[in-house]
């Protein structure tokens, strides 16, 4: 497992990450602290990231 997700919600970071991500589904709820998506789906990546970008108290909220 890579401490890279934990690094980041140390420092109050929003993670966008793909359901293979090691230690995900211990780390990230899906839009309670983060954004899960399938591995490998372009389209689902960009939609959390639109998503993100669009909603600012949801992006507050989540960090």
């Amino acid at each position: 497992m890579g401490v890279v997700i934990n690094e980041a919600m140390n420092f109050g970071l929003l993670i966008i990450a793909s359901g293979l991500v090691g230690s995900i589904g211990d780390l990230v709820k899906h839009e309670e602290n983060g954004l899960v998506f399938p591995a490998n789906n372009v389209s689902k990546l960009a939609e959390c990231i639109r998503t993100i970008i669009k909603d600012e108290s949801k992006r507050k909220k989540m960090r």
